[in-house]
């Protein structure tokens, strides 16, 4: 991934480490396939992306390209290994829309940050 700044990098950084953070909180009782344990184990709630500022939306877009990128590589992992035509049609769905995000938000931020 190419970072053309030090903000964007650093944006990056703290969103993987933030859910890093996140999964470590992992105990065997999460452990289950249940919609529950997923939110336990992703508690997006602690990912603040700071006061609503001037770059409130250049510092959410910053944290959600990498993270739609990840979105696009795990699909990419469920289409060559995955069997099951349900998850292959998921992984294209997925594909497809969060590559739409992720070509929107870059061509919002060159507009509106200029870079």
């Amino acid at each position: 991934m190419f970072f053309r700044n030090k903000s964007r990098l650093l944006a990056a950084i703290l969103s993987t480490m933030t859910l890093v953070i996140s999964a470590c909180r992992v105990t065997e009782s999460t452990l289950t396939p249940s919609s529950k344990n997923v939110d336990q184990m992703m508690d997006h709630s602690t990912m603040s992306l700071g006061p609503a500022d001037a770059e409130y939306d250049l510092r959410f877009m910053d944290a959600m390209i990498p993270h739609h990128e990840g979105a696009v590589v795990m699909a990419k992992d469920v289409l060559a290994k995955s069997k099951r035509t349900e998850m292959q049609q998921l992984a294209n769905n997925i594909i497809a829309s969060q590559q739409t995000e992720i070509d929107q938000m870059k061509q919002w931020r060159k507009m509106w940050y200029g870079n």
